[in-house]
């Protein structure tokens, strides 16, 4: 279950179709970006811009590919030991106490088998500009990352691989009058680099932002 506000002192002081992708591993590169986070002594501090249940874990994530971890909620917290990359990461999510995902900057998608003690790379694209914001799994091997400029992908297989999508959003029906009691619908087109900043489900629909 996605967690967006946890209660608790320690919380609040925490948080101040398409074209196949294969998964793909970080060339080498000199780029600090590329290489692993470090374990800092006021990451709890740092900038920190999701969280997420992990079975009885709570799990954090920010910038400078900060992964940060509570068995406690929230008492206290500590560095994931194993996060491969400095990029900013934007959101996390966890389909059951092991199996998670988290998405950032530069096209970046991480994946996770324990809890969130260590990550893999699962997909990186630097080149593309574009930022992923959002993650949603509906459980372990399906799931959905989305982001900035319509950017949309899938997967079916936990995350080993990706399909980017063309995102098309439904036009929104707006109601006008002209020069008549009788209201006109019209179609309100969506720009084709709409951003995507979140997803959430609600019974069986899901919900983009």
């Amino acid at each position: 279950m996605r967690v967006r506000r946890l209660a608790g002192a320690g919380m609040l002081a925490l948080l101040g179709i398409g074209t196949a992708v294969h998964s793909v591993a970080a060339a080498p590169s000199l780029d600090r970006l590329d290489r692993p986070a470090q374990v800092m002594p006021l990451a709890a501090r740092s900038l920190l811009l999701d969280v997420a249940r992990a079975g009885n874990r709570v799990v954090a994530v920010g910038e400078r590919g900060h992964v940060l971890l509570s068995d406690d909620d929230g008492i206290t917290w500590r560095q994931a030991r194993d996060v491969p990359t400095r990029t900013m990461l934007t959101a996390v999510w966890f389909a059951d106490a092991s199996n998670g995902w988290a998405v950032g900057h530069d096209e970046l998608i991480l994946g996770s088998a324990d809890g969130g003690e260590t990550w893999t790379t699962l997909h990186h694209a630097p080149e593309s500009q574009q930022p992923l914001l959002d993650v949603w799994f509906a459980d372990a091997n399906t799931g959905i990352a989305l982001g900035a400029y319509g950017s949309y992908f899938s997967t079916a297989d936990g995350g080993r691989s990706w399909i980017a999508r063309k995102f098309e959003a439904a036009p929104v029906p707006v109601m006008r009058t002209k020069g008549s009691p009788a209201p006109v619908v019209e179609d309100d087109e969506f720009a084709p680099d709409y951003h995507l900043n979140r997803i959430a489900a609600a019974g069986n629909r899901l919900y983009i932002a």
